[in-house]
């Protein structure tokens, strides 16, 4: 059984007066009382594994006076931790307090037209500096009461996205919303700066977005990885209260991608498995392949992943079916990833790639060759000849 401890604080803190707890780092705890910010830190016995007591004292370090309304950690890229707080005060204006450098006032980033826009989240342009943090940070506000969705970004005009929102929330980069008629809307941080952009301008533009049809009620729980490092809605069906899980394929895609430029987490195995249990055709991974060789950013080449891909996936099927999937504008690969297996065949465990390879050879017409071939004239055992032979059929 795994022991849990309890967070007390002083005397001189009212906790029914507290609300809106938020923990952004390991050794800082934050919330609200009485139109102040409080500002804790966490023990550091909280974190032993020796549980000498479930009790932790919290001591309060800061009372920032500000009529604020709401508290929300500003997530960096790639962090469990932050240092940075979203502060939403009475009249709409959104601050930035840096929990660092208490003792200077927050910056004001911009003000928000509505008041009712109580549900803020954010989601980065690129990489922001503090410098650009105002112009590289889009606020998604969510009014729960008339179901309203609209954007924000610096000092520009606001965007609407919905009308009929019922929940919200953020993945990597993208903004997930569910609607009153039982549709799942998803759309990448791109798409949002483009219809930022055009409002300003006042300009009309067409954004592209995934939308997928879920049973009307639905909202949305939490958006998180699952044991197969795959992104997964969660969704609450109102007011029956079932759950659904669902993997919307742009986040499986994106996913892919994340995995891919990765060196630690790259894993073909996964990647692979993902593909096929969502249906993802061989020419995404292709092009995604492409992109991070054009990049550079990940040391990733196609040669390089091809020859993990052969060594990693060790169902010869797999292989048969990415092969078998690609289509004329990806000949190339085929020829490379040809060229690979033909390596692997020479090797004393190399059987498991004969398949793959008949499947390279018939995919770019080369029947004759592969007739005239050691893995035909070769072989002894007539029966492994027919089956080869009508595998190519």
């Amino acid at each position: 059984m795994t022991a849990f401890k309890t967070l007390a604080v002083t005397d001189e803190v009212e906790a029914h007066t507290t609300y809106n707890w938020i923990w952004p780092n390991k050794r800082t705890i934050c919330c609200i009382s009485e139109n102040r910010i409080l500002v804790f830190e966490v023990p550091e016995d909280l974190y032993r594994i020796e549980l000498d007591s479930l009790s932790s004292q919290l001591t309060q370090t800061h009372a920032i006076r500000m009529n604020c309304s709401s508290i929300s950690v500003l997530q960096e890229e790639d962090s469990l931790e932050s240092n940075n707080l979203l502060v939403r005060k009475h009249g709409g204006s959104i601050l930035l307090l840096n929990l660092m450098n208490l003792e200077n006032q927050p910056t004001v980033l911009f003000k928000v037209p509505s008041d009712a826009l109580h549900d803020l989240k954010h989601l980065f342009i690129g990489r922001p500096s503090e410098e650009n943090l105002a112009n590289s940070t889009i606020i998604i506000g969510h009014d729960s009461f008339t179901r309203q969705l609209e954007i924000f970004l610096g000092g520009k005009p606001s965007a609407k996205l919905a009308s009929d929102c019922t929940s919200t929330a953020i993945f990597d980069d993208y903004l997930l919303f569910t609607t009153v008629q039982g549709s799942l809307e998803i759309i990448h941080v791109s798409q949002l700066e483009k219809l930022l952009t055009a409002s300003t301008n006042r300009t009309r533009t067409q954004v592209e977005q995934y939308s997928r049809k879920v049973e009307k009620g639905s909202v949305i729980v939490s958006c998180c990885w699952n044991r197969m490092l795959e992104p997964t809605v969660i969704l609450q069906v109102l007011p029956r209260g079932n759950i659904e899980t669902i993997h919307p394929r742009p986040l499986v895609v994106a996913s892919i991608r994340k995995i891919l430029c990765d060196e630690k987490k790259r894993s073909f195995h996964i990647i692979m498995g993902a593909m096929r249990r969502h249906r993802i055709d061989a020419n995404v991974l292709v092009a995604e392949l492409k992109r991070a060789e054009s990049e550079g950013t990940s040391n990733l080449t196609m040669k390089g992943a091809l020859e993990s891909m052969v060594a990693e996936v060790k169902d010869p099927s797999v292989l048969v079916l990415f092969v078998t999937e690609i289509n004329s504008e990806n000949l190339e690969t085929i020829r490379l990833l040809k060229t690979i297996l033909q390596e692997h065949i020479l090797r004393p465990d190399g059987k498991n790639t004969v398949q793959p390879y008949l499947a390279t050879m018939a995919k770019m017409g080369l029947y004759e060759e592969v007739l005239n071939s050691q893995l035909i004239i070769a072989e002894e055992n007539r029966e492994v000849v027919k089956s080869r032979i009508k595998f190519l059929r």
